[in-house]
């Protein structure tokens, strides 16, 4: 959760607007608050924001491990040619699978980019991959 709070840092944050029943809510808060400087509403919308991008991530994670059948380089394999955006990098192979070691990673990279499945568009520990089929 660390990481999506860091993420959300850089997001300037801008309130959706209210249903009916949050501005009647939100009248009442600010009729009990009117005598106070501060709120806590703000923070806990904030909080609500990240738990549910926290949420999402564990989704994707959960969904990723529920293929798991096969090998370790199986589930590689799967990844980088099922469900991995089109450019990606070792790193992001890594949050997906955790377990699974960089040189099983590395040696399945390897075999996918001599068959024509992937190509490096760069090179070094940040290289960045791009899948062709």
């Amino acid at each position: 959760m660390q990481s999506l709070v860091d993420l959300d840092r850089e997001v300037v944050f801008e309130p959706p607007e209210p249903t009916d029943t949050e501005f009647m809510l939100g009248e009442l808060v600010d009729r009990y608050n009117a005598a106070r400087e501060h709120t806590i509403w703000p923070w806990v919308s904030y909080l609500v924001s990240v738990l549910a991008g926290a949420y999402e991530d564990f989704e994707q994670r959960v969904a990723i491990a529920g293929d798991a059948t096969g090998s370790k380089q199986d589930r590689v394999r799967h990844y980088i040619l099922d469900q991995a955006p089109i450019e990606f990098r070792r790193r992001d192979i890594e949050r997906a699978l955790p377990g699974i070691s960089n040189a099983t990673i590395r040696l399945v990279l390897n075999e996918l980019r001599d068959t024509g499945q992937i190509r490096a568009e760069s090179s070094g520990p940040a290289a960045r991959w791009r899948r062709l089929t």
